[in-house]
């Protein structure tokens, strides 16, 4: 484990900035969002194991950070402050399309 904790703490610093940006885009509050960007390392880390290091580690983090956000939506849908489904369904379409652009510039 101790390998595989160095191997995700790697990864983890490299692509959090964009895993951050990410959520923020979803995520109207910074502090819900800084909630959620804590979940999903959490995520990651108990399903690191299951990471197959053949395939991008970013868009897989991102489809954590997806459902934390999904998570978070459905905990607070009677706030008010959560975009509605089908912009939060766009804008993950979106992000998932630019996302290899991404991997690129890295």
């Amino acid at each position: 484990m101790g390998n595989m904790a160095t191997n995700f703490d790697e990864l983890w610093t490299r692509y959090q900035a964009e895993i951050r940006r990410y959520v923020f885009m979803l995520i109207p509050r910074p502090a819900d969002a800084a909630d959620v960007i804590q979940e999903t390392a959490v995520a990651l880390l108990d399903k690191f194991i299951e990471y197959d290091d053949e395939r991008p580690f970013l868009p897989w983090a991102i489809r954590f950070a997806y459902l934390e956000v999904l998570k978070w939506r459905q905990h607070h849908a009677r706030s008010g402050l959560i975009y509605s489904e089908d912009l939060l369904v766009k804008l993950e379409a979106t992000i998932a399309e630019e996302s290899p652009m991404l991997e690129i510039r890295l």
